[in-house]
């Protein structure tokens, strides 16, 4: 085989190789499933879905509460940045700025638990309900 017939079949080969890769159907859609994500199920009527909407709210970090202004967009909030219209000085602690990373952080409690919010014992919702508005009654 001379290097002419080798390209030729190289050139075919991978071409047949990707074509097949795709996977596509008789009515041109994909073997593999397409999600469709939606930020809402049912949209608020003051928000444009892509565009940013601020609002100024507070950032608590241990006893320590700090104006914050926070960027939402499509149904969530997407950046925090200092309040300059606050009531004191506009900054932000590297603390609130990973406020948000603990916000959606998949490993952030799911589920009431009874002690320690981290190494108690989980419990069901109910449970859970019962016993906050049992400490809310005492107080």
């Amino acid at each position: 085989m001379n290097r002419r017939n080798f390209l030729k079949a190289l050139g075919v080969g991978s071409g047949t190789s990707a074509l097949s890769a795709c996977g596509v159907v008789d009515h041109n859609m994909y073997y593999t499933p397409v999600e469709q994500i939606l930020p809402y199920v049912v949209r608020p009527e003051q928000s444009t879905p892509g565009t940013n909407t601020y609002f100024a709210t507070t950032l608590l970090t241990g006893p320590a509460a700090s104006p914050v202004l926070a960027v939402h967009r499509d149904g969530r909030v997407t950046m925090v940045d200092a309040n300059q219209k606050g009531p004191v000085a506009p900054a932000v602690s590297a603390a609130n700025y990973f406020e948000l990373q603990r916000h959606y952080s998949p490993d952030r409690v799911s589920e009431p638990r009874l002690g320690n919010p981290v190494t108690g014992t989980p419990t069901d919702w109910n449970t859970g309900l019962e016993r906050l508005v049992e400490a809310v009654r005492n107080t």
